[in-house]
């Protein structure tokens, strides 16, 4: 499916092993799956997401991985964002520690904010702190940027998660849905593929929790569009 628009959706926190790759990697793969041409641009010097990509069938849907940091130091990352014509999806895997100076090269090309959060006081202030400041980030109130939490690992009935809903509330922040803490992840990664490329009952209950996820991407037309110059070739 070529698209005239290309909707980037940017995974986002400074602290790493919070299962931005996870977020990155599936989406990518449930999009690719949908019909939509897909890019999975790996902005962390891991490479998790691409070594992901490397471990995937000839025969999966096809999704374009890139990463900045096979790039000269002079080209930019406004170039780097630069996509073929035709491209329906980007799902960017920001890099860990990143500083709220980049945050403006980010934002001003992305629609969509995913912030991963883990279920401990510790992440959850850290977190919160940053989601101010990147609610404060002048991108967020010129491109109307939407941004929302997804919570790794939480169960449901935990006071954390109570706690994580009274401080979102208090930031006007969506909590959009939770992942619950399973191997299945771990075993999809390991294959190259997304969770919703998987047939067995097993993961049934973890396809329904990316439901309300997918909605909220995808719910209502985009507010505003990122310079074509920026995106297309």
């Amino acid at each position: 499916m070529r698209s005239l628009t290309t909707i980037s959706t940017l995974i986002l926190n400074p602290k790493g092993g919070c299962g931005k790759t996870t977020i990155a990697t599936n989406l990518a793969a449930y999009y690719a799956n949908a019909g939509h041409e897909t890019v999975l641009m790996d902005c962390d010097r891991q490479g998790s997401s691409l070594h992901w990509h490397r471990l995937r069938s000839p025969d999966d849907p096809a999704i374009t991985a890139t990463t900045v940091h096979d790039q000269k130091a002079s080209v930019t990352l406004a170039w780097q964002y630069r996509m073929p014509m035709g491209v329906g999806r980007m799902i960017i895997d920001s890099p860990a520690g990143i500083q709220p100076y980049e945050l403006a090269e980010y934002l001003g090309r992305t629609h969509n904010v995913i912030v991963p959060i883990l279920p401990s006081t510790l992440d959850m202030h850290a977190t919160m702190e940053f989601i101010d400041v990147l609610q404060r980030t002048p991108e967020m109130r010129r491109q109307r940027v939407r941004v929302g939490v997804v919570a790794n690992r939480v169960n449901d009935r935990t006071i954390v998660r109570r706690q994580l809903l009274n401080m979102l509330e208090e930031l006007n922040i969506p909590l959009i849905t939770r992942f619950r803490d399973t191997q299945n992840y771990v075993f999809v990664a390991g294959l190259g593929k997304g969770i919703h490329e998987m047939r067995h009952q097993r993961f049934v209950q973890d396809q329904r929790d990316w439901l309300p996820l997918i909605t909220w991407l995808d719910e209502r037309p985009l507010q505003h569009v990122p310079d074509p110059d920026l995106l297309t070739v």
